[in-house]
């Protein structure tokens, strides 16, 4: 049942793309790739899932899932029909993400996804910089899941000359997104050409080495580098409205710097380094409520660990 809610997913995400406004609701059938907004319908095949996005209606039928939009990242089940458990928390883990494209053309910049995995003490690679695999299986769908679920995806200079990263869907059915690296410096793409001929997205401050299957954009760097909105809001103007950025952990942490990271999700694998690479990178705070806070949040199981999600609220 999940893969084929899975693959309603996708299809719910791409609908909702061409959406300028949240509806009151919409009813959608997966299993026969059928979305309305704002009146219900007949499907043949069962489940038929009733989304609100601003209130809960007065009846509720017994073989019908409604869920109530609740925050941007959860809903509130209403009424589960004859869904399973399993497959309700796997609705509940991804619907979220098919409606982030409206809230990046409301403000006209791409809205983000950052995801690590980490050790308990926060660390995302030994000092020699290895980390296959601080996270578990469950944990790499999940991954490849955001890719197809997102616009693009982006990384930085240094995850793609040391990683040499492929930037595809690969363990789960979907579309691949548009890879995005920012920086000029690394002239070999060859990881990323041999995996898929779609084009790359080269964003930085300077010319990037000329490559046929890439399209370079220059954008002013300040203080020797790109500020982290800027990028969001060309990367809006490329048609990029939702970007799961996958590293590393400079890149990522600038943009939790700039206040330009929407979804933080944190996979915390059961282990301790005691020494190495730390995930994020901040600089040094000296009181409690200097900290970075979360309008809400949430752990979600991935397998036999938990995955801290967290909404950080951007500034509109």
């Amino acid at each position: 049942m999940n893969q084929q809610l899975w693959e309603g997913i996708c299809y719910l995400r791409k609908e909702v793309s061409s959406w300028n406004t949240i509806p009151d609701f919409c009813c959608w059938s997966p299993l026969e790739n059928k979305v309305y907004l704002n009146e219900a319908f007949s499907a043949s095949t069962q489940p038929l899932v009733f989304i609100h996005f601003k209130t809960a209606p007065s009846t509720l039928q017994a073989d019908e899932v409604h869920l109530l939009w609740q925050n941007d990242l959860q809903f509130q089940i209403l009424a589960k029909g004859n869904l399973e458990d399993s497959a309700i928390t796997f609705l509940q883990a991804y619907l979220p993400y098919c409606f982030f494209s409206i809230i990046a053309k409301k403000r006209k910049s791409a809205f983000t996804i950052a995801h690590f995995a980490q050790t308990l003490d926060g660390k995302i690679a030994t000092e020699s910089g290895h980390s296959k695999w601080i996270g578990n299986e469950e944990n790499l769908k999940h991954a490849h899941r955001m890719r197809a679920l997102c616009d693009g995806i982006l990384i930085g200079r240094s995850t793609l000359h040391y990683d040499r990263p492929k930037l595809t869907v690969r363990h789960v059915s979907g579309e691949n997104p548009s890879r995005i690296v920012l920086g000029a410096k690394a002239s070999d793409y060859s990881c990323l050409t041999e995996a898929s001929d779609d084009p790359i997205l080269v964003i930085s401050s300077q010319d990037a080495p000329h490559c046929e299957k890439v399209k370079h954009v220059n954008l002013p760097a300040a203080n020797g580098r790109l500020h982290s909105n800027q990028i969001l809001e060309c990367l809006y103007e490329q048609g990029v409205h939702t970007v799961y950025v996958e590293g590393g952990a400079v890149t990522t942490s600038n943009f939790i710097k700039d206040g330009a990271i929407d979804v933080l999700q944190l996979h915390l694998s059961p282990q301790i380094f005691g020494s190495g690479r730390q995930g994020i990178q901040l600089p040094h705070i000296k009181e409690v409520q200097e900290s970075i806070q979360f309008s809400n949040f949430f752990f979600q199981a991935v397998g036999n660990t938990q995955m801290f999600v967290g909404h950080l609220k951007r500034e509109e």
